[in-house]
């Protein structure tokens, strides 16, 4: 046997046992899922749903967040909004709030984030949003047990329903 074929199989050899030995990936695990009871604004007409969770290893949370018109009626000044250049400066401030009522983790929610969907007529419907809340500790987190949301969006619908009369 020649020099270059033994340090092949040694090699090979010390090889296969340094591969053999790794520990296994270990992904993280979710600490906490969380469906909170959808909500309405009073002031604008929407109904929020959201979705979050927790990884044990992170000090971030991601989220689902759902808005839809509140009401029929709701429903083509939502579709008028959607479709309206104005639309644009549309935001949603969420916070995760304790049993008292104080925010523990809050984030914005910029209109680029989120997905107009439209019907078959191809009018706004619902607006989603998913991403990341950024830094929420789990211990934190683990307190939330409700949810509050704000938006922009009364004031561009009073815009656009006045740029509609004043045509």
């Amino acid at each position: 046997m020649t020099v270059a074929a033994l340090l092949l199989v040694v090699g090979s050899c010390f090889l296969t046992w340094k591969f053999a030995r790794r520990k296994p990936v270990v992904l993280p695990t979710i600490v906490a899922q969380r469906t909170y009871p959808s909500v309405t604004f009073s002031e604008s007409q929407l109904t929020g749903s959201l979705k979050t969770e927790s990884e044990s290893d992170s000090d971030s949370v991601r989220y689902q967040l759902r808005v839809v018109p509140a009401s029929e009626d709701s429903r083509k000044t939502f579709a008028l909004v959607m479709s309206s250049p104005l639309s644009r400066a549309l935001g949603f401030t969420f916070s995760l709030d304790d049993a008292a009522g104080f925010a523990l983790c809050k984030y914005e929610v910029d209109r680029k984030e989120m997905v107009v969907h439209r019907d078959d007529a191809g009018e706004g419907i619902e607006l989603t949003a998913n991403g990341d809340i950024g830094y929420c500790p789990a211990e934190i987190y683990a307190r939330a047990t409700q949810w509050s949301i704000a938006s922009r969006y009364n004031a561009i619908a009073d815009a656009v329903n006045h740029q509609k009369t004043a045509k």
